[in-house]
Parts: C-alpha cells; sequence; structure tokens
C-alpha cells in the first residue's frame, strides 16, 4: 500500500506481540481548498459548544511521539473528529475502526485512540509543520452522500485497524452541507464563507436554523523533527519570548446609521487604548478595527485567524472592544425566557426592532464571542469592554442602541432588542458572565473578563467627548498602578468610574465588573 505522506500514522500491535507500523490508506491529491474551509468555517451561531485538546499542553510533538486526542460538548450529538495535516490532506481519526459508533453523550469526554485498545496508536510522522485537528458534533448522522469514502459499516467490517483518509470532494461537500443542510446544494467550493456571510445576512432564519444542527471546535498542533528545535525556542538557541497581542475595536459610527446612534468616542477610545498598552503591556503586535473595519466576519477573522497565527499556547492576548451593546430573547429554545447580551458590529443590523433572526445573525452575541475566544485556547486572554449591556438610553450620554422603536415593540409584541429597565429576567452580571461556566465545563481555561457595566447599567462617554469613561480610567490606572497588576488596576477602575458618574449623570451609576474576581495566580498587563 502506497504511504499517505502524513504526520500522523497507525500503530498496530499484530497477534500482540509484534509491533509495526501500518500506513494510512492513500488519499486523493491534496487540496489546499480543504484545508481552509476546516480553519476558516467555523459555526458562528452554535447554541451549544465543543472541544477538543489534546495530550501535550504546548501542543508540540516530535516525530515518534504518539498523540492523544480528547473531545467535550456541551450536548449529545454525533462526533466528527479530522485530522488536517501540512500538505491539506485530511484524515478521519473519528470514527475509526476501533470505534465506529460515533454518539457522544453530553459533557462527556471521547478519547481518540480508545485506550483501551492497544492495537490502535498515533504516531507523529514527517513531513513537520503545523497541523489542525477538527472536531464536529451534529444532532443528526452526516449523510451518506456527504462521506463517501468514509463508511461506518466499511470500518466495522475492515481487516486491519485503518484511519480513513477523505477526499478534498468530501471535505467540500461536508462544508456545504454543514452550511445548508443539503451536500448537493449548488454552491461553488472555493466560495462557502462567502455563501455562508450572504446568507447570514439575506435569509437569517435559515442561517440560524442550519448554525442549530451543529457545532465545531479546532486546535493547532506543531509537529518537528526529532532533532529540531522546539518553537518556545527563539533565534540563537534562546528562549522565545512570550508574545503580547492585542485586538483594539472602536466602533462610533454604523452601516444602519437609521437605527444605531452615532457614538462620539468610541474609535478614540480603541486608538488611545492601543498607544496606552503598548506602552504599558509591551504588546509585540496590535490589531485595530475601527468603524467600517470592525465588520462582523473581519472581527472573526482577527480573532480566529489572525491572532490565532501569530500566537502560541502560554502567550497574553487582550482583547478590547469600544462601542453599543445591547440585549435581545435568548436564541436557545431551551432558555425561552432569558436573554442574551450583545455587541454591536459595524454591519450589524437593528432595523426596526421587530426581526429577531436578523438581529441575531447579525450582531456579536455573547455566545458568539465566547465561540471566537476558544480559537485562542491555552492563550492568557484578557477581554476589555467599554459598552452597555442593558437598553437604557441617555441621549448623547449613554452607549446602548437606540430604542424607541423596541419599547413599541415591548407593549405591542412582546419581543425586543434591548431591555429598559430592571424588571425583565436579567440573571447575567455582565455581557461574559455564564461563558466562563460553558467553556469550564468543556475543559477550556477561562478568559478574563473586565466590564464598564453590569448588565443592567449603561456605560457613559464622558461630556467632554475625548474618551469613554471606563476607558479614561483605565489608562489612569495603567498610569498609576506601577505593578501592572491586573486586580489592582481594575479596584482603581471600580473606585473612580461610579464617583465619576454619579457627579456627572446624577441619578445614575456606573460598577466596572472583573470576572473571575480573584485572579489565581495574578495577573500582570506589564511585561
Amino acid at each position: 500500500m502506497k504511504p499517505l505522506p502524513s504526520l500522523l500514522r497507525c500503530v498496530a500491535w499484530l497477534g500482540g506481540l509484534l509491533a509495526s507500523l501500518v500506513w494510512l490508506s492513500t488519499a486523493a491529491a491534496a487540496d489546499p481548498v480543504a484545508r481552509s474551509l476546516f480553519a476558516e468555517g467555523i459555526n458562528d451561531a452554535a447554541p451549544w459548544m465543543v472541544r477538543v485538546d489534546v495530550d501535550h499542553k504546548d501542543r508540540v510533538y516530535r516525530t515518534g511521539d504518539l498523540l492523544t486526542a480528547t473531545v467535550r460538548s456541551e450536548r449529545a450529538g454525533y462526533l466528527y473528529l479530522f485530522n488536517v495535516d501540512v500538505d491539506g490532506e485530511v484524515t478521519c481519526l473519528f470514527p475509526n475502526k476501533s470505534q465506529s459508533n460515533n454518539k457522544i453523550e453530553a459533557n462527556t469526554d471521547v478519547v481518540v485512540p480508545d485506550p483501551n485498545k492497544p492495537e490502535f496508536r498515533i504516531r507523529v510522522d514527517e513531513p513537520t509543520g503545523r497541523e489542525l485537528l477538527k472536531a464536529i458534533v451534529t444532532t443528526q448522522p452526516l449523510k451518506d452522500s456527504t462521506l463517501k469514502d468514509l463508511k461506518l459499516d466499511d470500518l466495522k467490517k475492515a481487516t486491519g485497524p485503518k484511519y480513513q483518509a477523505v477526499s478534498g470532494k468530501s471535505v467540500k461537500k461536508l462544508s456545504v452541507e454543514l452550511l445548508t443542510g443539503d451536500p448537493e446544494a449548488p454552491v461553488a467550493p472555493d466560495g462557502v464563507q462567502a455563501y455562508k456571510d450572504k446568507v447570514r445576512q439575506d435569509k437569517p432564519g435559515q442561517y440560524l436554523q442550519q448554525a442549530g444542527a451543529w457545532a465545531d471546535h479546532q486546535v493547532e498542533i506543531t509537529t518537528i523533527g526529532k532533532g529540531g528545535a522546539p518553537p518556545v525556542v527563539g533565534p540563537g538557541g534562546n528562549p522565545r519570548k512570550p508574545e503580547r497581542v492585542g485586538v483594539f475595536i472602536g466602533l462610533g459610527r454604523f452601516q444602519d446609521q437609521q437605527n444605531i446612534h452615532t457614538l462620539q468616542c468610541s474609535d478614540k477610545d480603541a486608538l488611545e487604548m492601543e498607544k496606552a498598552l503598548q506602552k504599558a503591556a509591551g504588546l509585540t503586535k496590535t490589531f485595530p478595527l475601527i468603524n467600517k473595519e470592525a465588520t462582523f466576519r473581519r472581527i472573526q477573522q482577527t480573532i480566529c485567524k489572525d491572532v490565532a497565527d501569530a500566537t502560541r499556547p502560554g502567550d497574553l492576548v487582550v482583547l478590547y472592544w469600544s462601542g453599543h451593546g445591547g440585549r435581545c430573547p435568548h436564541t436557545d429554545p431551551n432558555k425561552a425566557g432569558e436573554f442574551q447580551d450583545f455587541l454591536v458590529p459595524y454591519d450589524g443590523r437593528l432595523g426596526n426592532g421587530m426581526d429577531l433572526d436578523a438581529i441575531r445573525s447579525s450582531m456579536v452575541l455573547d455566545d458568539t464571542f465566547a465561540r471566537w475566544i476558544q480559537a485562542l485556547d491555552g492563550r492568557k486572554v484578557v477581554v476589555i469592554l467599554d459598552a452597555c449591556h442593558s437598553g437604557g438610553q441617555i441621549e448623547g450620554a449613554a452607549k446602548s442602541t437606540k430604542v424607541d422603536t423596541v419599547a413599541k415593540a415591548i407593549r405591542e409584541h412582546g419581543k425586543a432588542v434591548v431591555v429598559k429597565n430592571d424588571t425583565m429576567n436579567i440573571k447575567k452580571k455582565h455581557f461574559m458572565d455564564g461563558q466562563d461556566g460553558r467553556m469550564k465545563a468543556i475543559g477550556q481555561k477561562d478568559a478574563i473578563v473586565l466590564a464598564s457595566s453590569n448588565a443592567t447599567q449603561i456605560s457613559f462617554e464622558r461630556p467632554d467627548g475625548r474618551m469613554s469613561v471606563m476607558t479614561y480610567f483605565l489608562i489612569e490606572a495603567l498610569e498609576n498602578v506601577p505593578s501592572g497588576d491586573l486586580e489592582q488596576v481594575f479596584k482603581y477602575v471600580r473606585d473612580k468610574v461610579p464617583e465619576y458618574v454619579s457627579q456627572q449623570f446624577p441619578g445614575t451609576t456606573q460598577t466596572p465588573q472583573l470576572a473571575p474576581p480573584t485572579l489565581a495566580p495574578p495577573l500582570t498587563l506589564k511585561p
């Protein structure tokens, strides 16, 4: 059998006595589009979370090492685990001959390969480079016509251990089926991402319905030769210095000008915070996204691709966002009566407050933002949000979405984009509240969140138009807390912001939030 030039090989114990390598089955020619579809084709609106991880904390493997992957899903479904190697060739690691039943139970680990089947192993081999492991969990099994070269019955009948190669054609059909529900849909394979965004904008109901049928997660691993230098070693053999990277999103102008009012300070906030953290935190690379640059898809690609490519586990990433915030009824029918928060990208659509599907598909929901943060799994992620997480508005001062038409919708139809008072079912403390627990449940480390206000409050801009209130005092804190300890920075902001707001906007308050409230070990923003 012709050996497949993949990094992952299967080790078989023959007769329980003799160990030998069994190559993966021959694959079709490598297809760069397949890797691109897998890497970029994430589900932005999945109602549950999936996580895949490997047994090397730094995700670095030398040739000859054995690899074990673990997948966990918040909900039960059908698991498919794929490897995309450095040449773009795709292999299905699960289901396999040893694990042909691909059902996954909720919050239960699936380990690949089966630790109780010693005849199956995954060994790293040449060529070396960066590879992708992608886990997909679906509510229903994929159609037979999608993965023609992956038949569960054939795996059961196979005479020897085998991890099945998957053709580029099948990978493309899989991506189309996940997007549309139909593997035969007439979508150009190299235009799936663009088509996905077109459906999201033109047919939001269809987009959300299909997004509810699957969830995914992926991680990169790095493979090196036995004598090669690991990526933690820099030039000259010196230890690689951890990267410190920042994304700065400032949104004061919006495409939906009729329904989303302009903000005075948010674009300035982002640029001033970028300068302040470059100085105080020694950021090595920054990604500013201001107004028109900060579209839904560009933000996702910056976090999930650009920052993920520029960093490794252990590096520091700061995600800063200044702009509008709001809330809408939860997309998950299992959470009827609850609300979820959202941030407003440049191309977010509020409309007249009645088209909830359009709002849910165009805004950055807290679930969506948490899914994007998953792409930075293993990094130290600090999320700083200067945005409203309630529906109140004070003309010219508050950073919240326009609610006049929404208030009417509440009275007449019981639907709303944002909430005008505290009597609604508000359980959250801030935008990311609840997401930390979900990530922890699937084994992902928490992100640290500094939010400008709690879920029922407004976040204010300063009357002089220089900056938003929390951003102003956060920059001041970075100058006044020599250690850069994040808890101490937060305490400074927590004291200053409410005092200023109560003086400038009598009868109101704004209370910054830090989650978790105590950081162990402490996190220092300064290098």
